[in-house]
């Protein structure tokens, strides 16, 4: 599933993740949201070795449908700059 992904702005949300991108690529954008329990340090690091950036939402820990559309939110603000 990871290398199959083919975007240029690759965002695996985590809440330990580095801050969320201000400016992404207005084509091509592809999110990762993760479990309620979080993902593993397996599945970080396999997602970052694919090229995956891990990001965090600026609010801190959500609920997976709502970190979803906050993140949704924050690509279509960041994709318009």
């Amino acid at each position: 599933m990871l290398e199959d992904e083919h975007c240029r702005e690759r965002l695996f949300l985590d809440a330990d993740g580095a801050r969320f991108p201000l400016r992404l690529d207005r084509e091509s954008s592809a999110l990762l949201v993760g479990p309620e329990g979080g993902w593993t340090d397996p599945e970080r690091t396999e997602a970052s070795k694919r090229g995956w950036k891990i990001v965090a939402l600026p609010t801190g820990t959500l609920r997976a449908e709502t970190a979803a559309i906050a993140a949704l939110a924050l690509v279509a603000a960041a994709a318009k700059r």
